[in-house]
């Protein structure tokens, strides 16, 4: 099993990952593609500003995806303050990045699985440096915020300190060694000082997209162009380390999440190494360039020491399809003893509802899936139509990925694996008696199958039992209503009407079955 270090936030128990630079070394290796990017105290202090004291209004505004109205009430309250949005950004019309930013910080587990957030309630050097006292305002008040943000978006979290930390200890030597080592091209993005990276790790394929240290906002699409344009420029692979703020990083993040560019948000991380550079560097601030750096490397040595060990469970997906987020808050409260899935491919759900749900020796998951080969087809009933012939998959391996999964979670003996399409084997656990208290339709998207998923599994649910339809939003690209399964979904709530009630609507379909 791989293994990370935990450490919880600046003076809460909230923990976060604290890997080492191993971890991000192996995946440029293996060819894994990810973007780190980190929110530090800046923009969890605008949205502190926004909403302090109402912090519940703060929550429903993030379930309901009310991004403009977070975005504006940051404006009216952060706008002016010293060091706000007007001091960065004062000739810009900033609330569509604000409302980007909101989106990716909250939704970024939905976003694309390469996107890796660091969180820090002070400035990545934990309680050393950068942070108010424990029970200052300002301190408790980024504490609540990042609670809140922490209940809708419960995808885990890293340190936003990490690459400090590399720097401190002079581990970060070897992400450049091994860029130079694989020919990356690897582009500075940031304020004029960042180009004297270029000699102080001698590297080879070196680029710098200098931008201005306020006003970025203005022209960042011109910026994010010219890197696009070195990575399209090139048969090597690109990585971009940005210094551009929290706001426009997380624009980077969003715009680079289907690219083949790697990402680092370094911020000032770097920055110790040429500290003798501040006075003559206009575009460079102190900050923890003052700092002594015995201090900080002994700093970095308690927090790693005193780090808890977690095992992570090597589970292998190659899919990100399950979604838990968009749904997992509409389940508050609710606790079923028995779980059917309909359609488990890799068992990425399967494996969420083990660990959230399956949590003694008397609940169990129920799952079916022909575990077919994937074909193209338009017309028989027999196969998942639809699916383009690029998107085969090799129906043994990926049982196999499946079954591998399952064993990780400790509960294998609790997972009922039936092998077969749902329309034969539904109605075997109906005359078996079978009855489940939570299911979960995700199995042929066309909507027959999906019709009759559903109803046969109305059958199995229990009273006061929740029906979860995946991918109701789902739009066919011929506008095909019966290719889809909002058409089914749609059908089937209009015929049971009486007998549920609609929990939510969006890319799930969540309904509950009334008790009589």
């Amino acid at each position: 099993m791989e293994t990370h270090k935990l450490v919880n936030l600046e003076y809460t128990n909230i923990e976060v990952m604290l890997p080492s630079i191993d971890f991000f070394l192996e995946k440029i290796k293996n060819d894994e593609i990810f973007h780190f990017y980190k929110v530090n105290h800046g923009m969890i202090d605008s949205i502190y500003s926004a909403y302090k004291g109402k912090y519940n209004e703060l929550e429903t505004d993030l379930l309901e995806k009310n991004y403009e109205k977070i975005s504006k009430n940051i404006q009216i309250a952060f706008k002016d303050a010293e060091w706000g949005l007007s001091y960065w950004h004062s000739d810009s019309n900033v609330e569509d990045y604000l409302i980007n930013f909101i989106r990716v910080l909250v939704e970024v587990s939905n976003i694309h699985p390469k996107i890796k957030t660091g969180i820090s309630l002070g400035v990545g050097l934990h309680t050393f440096w950068g942070v108010w006292e424990q029970h200052n305002e300002m301190q408790v008040g980024r504490t609540d915020v990042i609670k809140k943000i922490m209940n809708v978006n419960k995808s885990k979290f890293y340190y936003a300190g990490l690459f400090k930390h590399y720097t401190i200890k002079g581990e970060i030597f070897k992400l450049f060694n091994l860029l130079n080592e694989l020919n990356f091209e690897v582009v500075f993005l940031g304020p004029d000082y960042l180009r004297l990276y270029k000699d102080v790790f001698n590297i080879n394929k070196f680029h710098h997209i200098n931008i201005p240290v306020r006003g970025a906002a203005n022209n960042f699409g011109d910026y994010i162009k010219q890197l696009k344009g070195i990575e399209n420029n090139t048969n090597n692979k690109t990585i971009v380390l940005h210094s551009a703020g929290q706001m426009l990083s997380a624009v980077l993040v969003d715009e680079l999440k289907d690219t083949n560019i790697w990402g680092l948000d370094i911020g000032r991380s770097l920055d110790i190494l040429i500290k003798d550079k501040v006075e003559s560097e206009p575009t460079m601030y102190k900050c923890w360039t003052i700092l002594d750096e015995n201090g900080l490397n002994n700093y970095v040595d308690e927090l790693r020491s005193s780090a808890k060990i977690e095992k992570m469970k090597n589970y292998k997906f190659t899919q990100d399809w399950f979604r838990v987020n968009q749904f997992e808050n509409w389940l508050s409260g609710f606790e079923p003893n028995k779980i059917l899935e309909i359609g488990s491919f890799e068992g990425k759900s399967t494996v969420w509802f083990i660990e959230t749900y399956i949590t003694n020796d008397t609940k169990s998951i129920t799952c079916i899936d022909p575990w077919l080969n994937y074909n193209h087809s338009e017309t028989s009933l027999h196969t998942y139509s639809d699916i383009s012939d690029d998107r085969k998959y090799d129906n043994n391996i990926i049982k196999d990925r499946f079954l591998s999964n399952i064993e990780l979670t400790g509960r294998s003996s609790q997972v009922n694996v039936l092998h077969g399409l749902s329309h034969i084997e539904l109605p075997k656990l109906s005359v078996n008696g079978d009855r489940f208290d939570l299911i979960l339709i995700d199995g042929n998207h066309t909507a027959s199958f999906v019709l009759t998923d559903a109803i046969y599994s109305w059958w199995l649910l229990n009273e006061g039992g929740i029906m979860i339809f995946d991918d109701y939003g789902w739009v066919h690209e011929k506008n095909n209503n019966q290719s889809v399964p909002k058409f089914a979904i749609d059908s089937f709530i209009e015929c049971f009407r009486g007998y549920l009630d609609v929990i939510h609507i969006g890319e799930y379909a969540i309904i509950k079955k009334k008790k009589f």
